[in-house]
């Protein structure tokens, strides 16, 4: 087949690194969409074991298709490219991928992409570096900086995926010292704070812990958490009101029912949170 598969974590990198690549013939993308900071780390590449993972990823996240896209990735054929080229930042989810592809395609002509190369040109202040965070020209001046992953650095990798890969933590996150392991519960303190004791959206109070903890983890596990909450009596729900046609894309998404004291909170936008 030849040319070059990039590697990149998430549907959104994918989107922009797609959108910069558009016309060069030979370059695909690849998007890895299950997000390595959530439970106890497969501890091989077998189909009983990424299954158990995927079931504990829906149960933390709501994400009901990890075990697919996880089989896909693994079965990838690597040594049928020129290259293989990693792009990975700061975040837990980008790190743990860039060790794990090191572990998969040992044997393939690995290169990698440094995100964090990339902050000189960023405005902003930004902690942890993704290429979900860049804008197509970043991207493209990130593409130009591609390099090869040496022997030594892939054996390092390799030697951190043996490693991470016995993790039994329900959430990793980022720490001073590279990757924290964290009970589920970590953010919950958080959570309430936002709350507080007025009634305010859902919706609202997670993009505010999201911010506040740089991202840590995402909006479907804070949802999570808050519905654990609820469960717990340490907040209480009440129902929003929403136009018709947002209940009626809700129902017919596929997203499970859930409801707590007669409230239905199965999706964000429904319900507005208080702390007990």
């Amino acid at each position: 087949m030849g040319g070059v598969l990039h590697i990149v974590c998430g549907a959104f990198a994918a989107g922009t690194l797609k959108a910069g690549l558009q016309g060069r013939r030979g370059e695909t993308v690849a998007a890895f969409q299950c997000g390595l900071r959530y439970g106890a780390l497969f501890r091989d590449f077998g189909d009983a074991e990424l299954y158990r993972y995927a079931a504990e990823v829906e149960r933390l996240t709501g994400c009901v298709e990890a075990f697919e896209q996880l089989r896909a990735f693994v079965g990838t054929d690597f040594g049928r490219y020129d290259k293989v080229a990693v792009w990975h930042g700061g975040n837990v989810d980008e790190t743990l991928m860039y060790y794990m592809v090191c572990a998969l395609a040992a044997a393939a002509p690995l290169y990698e992409v440094r995100v964090e190369d990339v902050l000189p040109r960023f405005k902003r202040r930004v902690r942890y570096p993704s290429l979900a965070l860049c804008s197509v020209d970043d991207a493209m001046w990130l593409r130009g900086r591609m390099r090869v992953v040496s022997a030594e650095r892939c054996e390092a990798a390799v030697e951190q995926w043996r490693v991470w890969r016995q993790s039994d933590a329900a959430l990793r996150i980022p720490s001073e010292n590279g990757i924290a392991e964290v009970a589920e519960d970590y953010f919950d303190g958080e959570i309430i704070a936002a709350c507080g004791t007025e009634y305010r959206k859902a919706v609202r109070v997670v993009g505010e812990v999201l911010c506040a903890t740089d991202f840590a983890v995402g909006d479907s596990f804070l949802h999570r958490r808050i519905v654990a909450l609820l469960r717990e009596n340490r907040l209480s729900a009440r129902a929003n009101a929403v136009p018709q046609r947002m209940r009626r894309a809700i129902e017919e998404s596929g997203i499970a029912p859930i409801v707590v004291g007669g409230v239905d909170v199965s999706a964000m936008p429904l319900f507005s949170v208080a702390a007990v």
